[in-house]
């Protein structure tokens, strides 16, 4: 019951191991579980802290950590790992302090799909463009009524455009997203090990 990890830098490659006979892979799922839940107490709270802190030092050795404090990384997950939200984990024992405090993230989903990504030819003449359905016909989405002004901040700091409300449709997406150099999504989406990925819009 093990698992590896890869780190390659432009100072070399580290393997290590994940170690799977603590209870971790059941760790992680209820690390998910708590991060998509409201935690509205000092009970909850503490418990995701320690929690979220407990799977941080079982899939990031400090050894590790040390290496990629302050730098880019991205994480190219696998099996369960694919549904956690790495940036959200507790980097400290004594307060809740995030990943993404000291590490900005990226993900990608195969080495394949990034050496595919590198040969599309870019033709984005605009730099930003947010997404916001806000509302979802989608039975069993929430909606989203802070994320048009999410988007409209963005798009402020940027100088870019939006797609808010009836105007966030899936065509209109597809057929806008390759003029943008950036495209920001503030929207319900999903990936697992037993669905194929989503993107929730305003029509679908």
């Amino acid at each position: 019951n093990q698992g590896f990890g890869l780190l390659s830098t432009t100072e070399g490659a580290f393997l290590f191991k994940l170690d799977l006979t603590n209870g971790l892979d059941q760790d992680i799922r209820s690390t998910i579980e708590k991060a998509s839940t409201a935690l509205l107490n000092k009970p909850q709270i503490n418990s995701y802290q320690n929690l979220s802190f407990k799977v941080f030092e079982s899939i990031i050795p400090k050894a590790l950590y040390e290496r990629i404090k302050g730098k880019r990384l991205m994480i190219i997950p696998d099996f369960i790992l694919q549904e956690l939200s790495f940036e959200a984990l507790n980097t400290s024992h004594d307060s809740l302090q995030y990943l993404i405090e000291d590490v900005e993230i990226r993900y990608a989903y195969s080495i394949t799909y990034l050496e595919r990504n590198k040969q599309v030819k870019r033709r984005a003449k605009n730099t930003f463009l947010g997404f916001a359905p806000e509302i979802f016909q989608k039975e069993g989405l929430s909606d989203l009524p802070y994320s048009g002004e999410e988007v409209k901040q963005i798009a402020d700091v940027f100088e870019g455009d939006m797609l808010l409300n009836a105007e966030a449709k899936k065509g209109v997406l597809l057929n806008a997203m390759y003029d943008y150099k950036i495209v920001h999504l503030s929207t319900h989406a999903g990936i697992n090990e037993h669905s194929v990925p989503w993107i929730a819009t305003n029509d679908s």
